[in-house]
């Protein structure tokens, strides 16, 4: 959380855990609050990404880089402004494709096979 935030500062963006339960964490993005959904299970890595996306949407998203999926515990990201994202699939839709990975929701990235 704190590495997206530091991506696309100087945008307000905080998080912290709950004490509910299920524990989870509240993203607060530009003044409005939400939680990840986060299941405690291994999957929270990927869950936590797409409820990133989707708090951040229209402003900013996080692709996985396609090399790194697949390949071992550890996922390899890029933080853009949406607009960017658009102009680049536009201007460049086959590398695009090739090397980024938009990110699903609910799907583990970590157990996925390697992308090509």
């Amino acid at each position: 959380m704190e590495s997206v935030a530091e991506k696309i500062a100087p945008v307000d963006m905080f998080g912290e855990w709950t004490d509910d339960d299920p524990t989870d964490v509240e993203v607060t993005y530009k003044g409005k609050t939400s939680r990840l959904g986060l299941t405690l299970a291994p999957i929270d890595r990927s869950l936590a990404l797409a409820g990133l996306n989707r708090i951040m949407a229209g402003d900013f998203e996080i692709r996985a880089f396609k090399v790194t999926v697949g390949t071992s515990d550890t996922l390899s990201c890029y933080v853009k402004p949406s607009s960017w994202w658009k102009s680049m699939d536009a201007e460049f839709p086959s590398e695009m494709a090739k090397t980024f990975m938009v990110l699903p929701e609910g799907v583990d990235l970590f157990s996925l096979p390697p992308q090509t």
